[in-house]
């Protein structure tokens, strides 16, 4: 059995390992019909969160933290370290924005908060998307404008290989979560119950 502060595990409805896929939800009691809708919204709102604006910044073709790392000497080389530094700042805003949303859904609905805050399992994604960001702008303003190829290489091609790993690990906890989701439609309907 998993441990859990008594707190939690007094109100558990079902205690099952996220990791073999299985949700853990932390209720009092079953959901009645107009708290399961309630949950339904709330995930609605988480989902088009990170799929309609999180998901979209580095896991589309065309997405701007996709297309910045795709052609980072060159944007760095013919535009200068100032031009990267302001792309690279709309990208951590945009990231920050989708967090602060994200913390906006759950603050509304305090009651499901422990059970979402289950399902997005955060462990630090943003920050580390953040994080990359902010060694990225911070290693550029040590550049001079037009800085030769092999100069951006030497000096920004580790913020470089943290970023694309942290866009990774971003696009992971995305995906993990639709996961969640899509195996959660049965479990909603259980509750509803």
């Amino acid at each position: 059995m998993e441990r859990h502060s008594p707190r939690v595990r007094n109100r558990c409805h079902r205690t099952q390992n996220s990791n073999t896929g299985r949700i853990f939800w932390v209720t009092p009691r079953r959901y009645t019909k107009p708290e399961a809708g309630s949950v339904r919204e709330a995930l609605r709102e988480i989902y088009d969160c990170l799929n309609g604006k999180a998901a979209p910044i580095v896991a589309n073709y065309d997405g701007s933290a996709t297309l910045f790392t795709r052609e980072w000497t060159a944007i760095i080389q013919t535009d200068g370290p100032q031009s990267a530094v302001t792309t690279l700042d709309a990208i951590r805003s945009q990231i920050r924005t989708v967090h602060t949303e994200l913390q906006a859904i759950l603050d509304r609905r305090p009651y499901f908060g422990e059970d979402m805050r289950s399902l997005i399992n955060d462990k630090g994604e943003t920050g580390e998307m953040n994080g990359a960001l902010n060694n990225y702008i911070n290693a550029l303003q040590h550049l001079p404008n037009r800085p030769a190829v092999d100069l951006i290489k030497l000096a920004i091609g580790p913020s470089q290989s943290d970023l694309v790993k942290a866009m990774e690990i971003y696009t992971q906890w995305i995906a993990a979560f639709n996961a969640k989701v899509i195996l959660l439609k049965g479990e909603l309907e259980f509750l509803m119950e």
